[in-house]
């Protein structure tokens, strides 16, 4: 019988032991993440409405870089919103802009230094402002959940939650889940990244107040 426990303890202890060494950490995902000095894509934007029941949802194109995050919206309406740490910058579809100071707009500015936070690898910074939680599935998916610490950022946003996928070598987001105080939900897919090494002029200019 001690040989019974054995065999099928030992098996189970080297499987638990390997699991624990080869655990991925928040860390992990944001080295990986900050591999790339540049991530752009496509987005879909869902913004559900409890109080409607119903969904407006919105397309487009997104970057984030050291310099911000660019929401580049198409559809339904087109407009630019490029977010900066100190400021958030509005652009029509005739190009005029209108700057925001970043405090005049909690929920963008903290959806900015988080995404931000995470694709520099500053988990401390993240940290500073979002108690975090993380896990894993052994499907090589990652999931973290950032609560805010700050009472005039949580009086707008309740949590963020992150998602996405990782190798050794990789890892990309896939969705963001904003659940605001006010029970909305606005979620954020992301599809068909890259990782361009420069911004081109356009992308530049976003960032610019003129």
């Amino acid at each position: 019988m001690p040989n019974l426990y054995k065999k099928i303890l030992l098996p189970l202890i080297c499987i638990f032991v390997a699991s624990q060494a080869y655990a991925v950490t928040m860390e992990d995902i944001c080295t990986l993440l900050a591999a790339h000095e540049n991530t752009a894509g496509d987005f879909t934007q869902i913004k559900t409405v409890s109080s409607a029941k119903r969904q407006l949802k919105s397309y487009g194109t997104f970057l984030i870089c050291h310099e911000g995050i660019v929401w580049n919206t198409q559809k339904p309406f087109a407009s630019v919103l490029a977010v900066k740490k100190d400021a958030v910058i509005q652009q029509n579809a005739s190009g005029a802009k209108t700057v925001i100071e970043a405090s005049g707009n909690p929920m963008f500015s903290s959806i900015a230094e988080s995404l931000a936070s995470v694709f520099s690898n500053d988990t401390t910074e993240l940290e500073k402002h979002f108690s975090v939680s993380f896990s894993e599935a052994e499907n090589g998916t990652w999931f973290s959940k950032l609560v805010p610490k700050d009472s005039t950022i949580s009086s707008v946003i309740e949590s963020i939650d992150l998602s996405g996928s990782y190798t050794a070598e990789n890892a990309s987001i896939s969705s963001m889940q904003v659940t605001e105080a006010s029970s909305g939900v606005i979620t954020y897919i992301f599809e068909n990244q890259r990782y361009p090494k420069e911004l081109s002029a356009d992308e530049k200019a976003y960032f610019s107040f003129k």
